[in-house]
């Protein structure tokens, strides 16, 4: 699902929050528009009944004062409009207990009344309906009562019907607030995370980090779209930036080691031993003895395969801390750090006496080979230089001395 979808959910969820809660809003008006109504008709029953009571109470005393025919007539026809009124309010729920005794109250007195106004009626008794008159006005106060009584629920009714609803808007407006405001949290959260994990993995690699891993999202949305092709740049990113390094390293490897011999070359050898000023150092320098007749009588080829065979077993003999390299031509050199002067003759004795003993195979003859050494330390001067050219000194007195000796520059 895609953002914009994603986004039109949210909206239509929100909407259908807000219709279910306008829903429920329009029950409850409907609910206490029902009740209201019901208390409107409570309220006109009563006021009917009162009004036919005034009616037939008046009809009454009209009769009671001149008792004519036509009075008489009346009195009934008012009498039989009040029973109506009276079998209505028959049918009137109150849920009060006063008000339900009222009504009983009342029903008796309509039987008293209904009673007397036989007697009114058969007898044509005037003192009776004088009587009669009187009973009624207390009947009508009775009525009044009740009348009161359900205006005043009503009244509370209604305050409690308004609190209701300002309460029901109140909560219905929070909630519709906060399911919305959850809802865009989770999304944005959704959203804006992953974009904090790109924005944080991207200044990571721009300062160099290439050891982070690759972000996981499940999302098929553009942000998991984004994410993707991020994964698929670092992965790029780092096999070039890995391919590049080898090649720096090969690079390196080339500008410092010599093609022949794998040795370092006299480049990287200076630059490794001026590192070592002010520390105690030796130079071992020897080179191949009569390097010069054997590729004349030879040839370069052999003369080559010479040189790799000593660099061979230099590499095997001296120990790993030292440095070794080719220095030129026949000519090879060692620095021992640490070394003093006695164990950097050793060692060159060491290495003298071993390519001594070897043999070189060429065109099925075995060839012997020397070297003459010169050793140096740095007991008396920190310049590395200077060192150096006293082991070079010391490789020219080996040569003058016969060749295949091991010469120390004090």
């Amino acid at each position: 699902m895609n953002l914009q979808m994603k986004f039109l959910l949210h909206t239509a969820v929100s909407i259908l929050i807000a219709l279910i809660i306008m829903s429920l809003i329009i029950l409850k008006l409907f609910e206490m528009q029902v009740t209201a109504s019901e208390f409107s008709n409570k309220l006109l029953d009563v006021e009917q009944l009162n009004s036919s009571l005034v009616s037939y109470q008046q009809s009454l005393e009209n009769y009671g004062k001149n008792p004519t025919e036509s009075n008489r007539l009346n009195t009934i026809s008012k009498f039989n409009t009040f029973l109506v009124e009276v079998e209505n309010s028959n049918q009137l729920q109150v849920t009060d207990e006063r008000d339900q005794e009222r009504i009983e109250l009342f029903l008796k007195k309509v039987a008293r009344i209904t009673e007397k106004m036989q007697v009114v009626t058969e007898d044509e008794n005037v003192t009776v309906a004088i009587q009669l008159s009187s009973i009624i006005n207390g009947v009508i106060n009775d009525v009044h009562i009740l009348s009161h009584s359900l205006q005043h629920q009503y009244d509370v009714y209604s305050k409690q019907n308004n609190r209701e609803i300002i309460s029901l808007f109140i909560v219905s407006g929070v909630t519709l607030l906060l399911v919305a405001s959850i809802y865009t949290y989770i999304l944005t959260r959704k959203i804006v995370k992953p974009i904090q994990l790109l924005n944080e993995y991207s200044k990571r690699i721009a300062d160099g980090d290439l050891e982070i891993k690759e972000l996981e999202l499940k999302s098929k949305d553009e942000i998991g779209q984004l994410t993707k092709s991020f994964n698929t740049m670092r992965q790029n990113l780092f096999t070039h930036v890995k391919k590049l390094q080898q090649n720096a390293d090969e690079l390196h490897t080339l500008a410092n080691t010599d093609e022949l011999t794998k040795l370092y070359n006299r480049r990287y050898f200076m630059s490794a031993v001026k590192q070592m000023e002010g520390q105690s150092f030796s130079v071992i320098l020897f080179d191949i003895d009569n390097f010069k007749r054997i590729n004349d009588t030879y040839g370069h080829i052999v003369g080559d395969k010479m040189i790799v065979h000593v660099a061979t077993i230099l590499k095997s003999v001296v120990p790993e801390e030292c440095i070794c390299g080719r220095f030129g031509g026949e000519e090879f050199i060692v620095l021992l750090p640490k070394a003093v002067r006695i164990e950097a003759m050793k060692q060159a004795e060491n290495l003298r006496f071993i390519i001594e003993q070897s043999t070189v195979l060429v065109d099925e003859k075995l060839l012997s080979v020397t070297c003459s050494f010169g050793v140096a330390d740095s007991t008396k001067t920190n310049d590395v230089l200077s060192v150096v050219q006293q082991a070079d000194t010391g490789l020219y007195l080996a040569k003058e001395n016969g060749k295949n000796l091991v010469e120390v520059v004090v």
